[in-house]
């Protein structure tokens, strides 16, 4: 009886919930996610991927199927030799938006969705910077320094208070694609139903009721038989979206370890399998480390619009701009331009410190 009481709240939410999802649609010129289909995905996967286009530390998953879902929905690692004018990133996230609201979206934008969450809320988002002192039109357009701080853009609209939310974006879509199109901007639209938060938020409160009853009775009883486990430390172990602090070693041992502790390598670009080690006294260990992505070419001077640098990014997890090209090159000029001048300097002391010759003194002698 305790145990039906504990699981009819619980699928009662899951019922309540499935008629209604969060959807996420994805504006940009490569849309490589349609090879996957259209994954459901959970609230943490969302909200990471969110937060990774807004360029936030977030956790990082650790499962490969998450991990591949990020680096495809998400902002994915830049081939190689590829240029550093990245789009820019913009999130749209509509609240309360019901069935009817919700078919007017789809009909503005006539795309198919990147991914669907069946729990997804915004209670996460809320300590994002939304921006609220610009219009629609300005806060989407990237080229107006005013509205936009940075490279990425976070607007939130709740749709039961901002009514005219369907016909601005029927309005700007069209100029949305069109800077997808030509990597000027990425888009990220989400549709979160109106029932998601407080559906979420009951459904984890009558959990956490019926999970402590059912505990309590057990305790008492003294039942051997436990329906929770305690978690163990590594499934508490977070792993920020940036590289760890400290010294990085050289090698990982696994591809997974080289993503969360470099944090997809800065982004900047990708861990690879550096060599493997097949002895069998080893262990078969592995060699993973990060391949550092083309930075990109800079004018170096502006009155010589043909002078440019190439500069690429560096270090373990290819956090910083690699300046040892230009570090060797300095430094070997001022070696030779020392060993130059001190070579002079000697062969001036080495002739002023020799005898005159004695021709020299008899041409000048006088006659007698």
């Amino acid at each position: 009886m305790k145990l039906s009481s504990f699981l009819l709240p619980a699928l009662a939410g899951v019922v309540t919930a499935a008629s209604q999802q969060t959807e996420g649609y994805l504006l940009r010129k490569s849309p490589d996610f349609k090879s996957q289909g259209f994954p459901h995905i959970s609230n943490d996967v969302a909200q990471a991927i969110i937060q990774q286009r807004l360029g936030a530390n977030q956790q990082l998953p650790q499962d490969e199927s998450s991990i591949s879902l990020m680096n495809s929905v998400g902002v994915g690692s830049r081939p190689l030799f590829h240029s550093a004018d990245e789009p820019n990133q913009l999130v749209i996230v509509y609240k309360g938006v019901n069935d009817q609201s919700a078919q007017a979206f789809r009909d503005v934008m006539h795309l198919s969705p990147a991914f669907y969450s069946d729990d997804m809320t915004t209670a996460h988002l809320a300590s994002l910077p939304a921006s609220g002192r610009c219009s629609f039109e300005e806060s989407t357009d990237p080229e107006l320094g005013k509205c936009w701080m940075g490279s990425s853009q976070y607007l939130e609209y709740d749709v039961t208070k901002t009514r005219d939310a369907v016909s601005k974006l029927s309005k700007n879509f069209e100029r949305l694609q069109s800077l997808a199109e030509a990597s000027k901007m990425e888009t990220m639209i989400v549709l979160v139903p109106s029932t998601s938060d407080a559906t979420s938020e009951l459904r984890r409160r009558e959990f956490g009721v019926k999970a402590e009853e059912v505990l309590t009775e057990e305790s008492t009883t003294g039942s051997t038989d436990s329906s929770f486990s305690k978690p163990q430390t590594s499934d508490l172990k977070t792993h920020p979206f940036v590289a760890k602090n400290g010294v990085l070693p050289a090698c990982f041992k696994s591809f997974n370890t080289c993503m969360t502790d470099t944090g997809d390598c800065s982004r900047h670009g990708k861990c690879t399998l550096k060599y493997k080690n097949t002895d069998a006294n080893a262990g078969n260990s592995e060699c993973w480390s990060c391949l550092c992505h083309f930075a990109g070419t800079y004018e170096e001077d502006q009155r010589h619009p043909g002078s440019k640098i190439h500069h690429y990014w560096g270090g373990q997890s290819c956090q910083k701009i690699d300046v040892s090209a230009q570090f060797w090159l300095l430094a070997g000029f001022a070696i030779v331009m020392i060993g130059v001048l001190g070579g002079s300097i000697g062969l001036l002391f080495s002739v002023g410190e020799e005898k005159l010759p004695g021709v020299i003194g008899a041409g000048v002698s006088r006659s007698k």
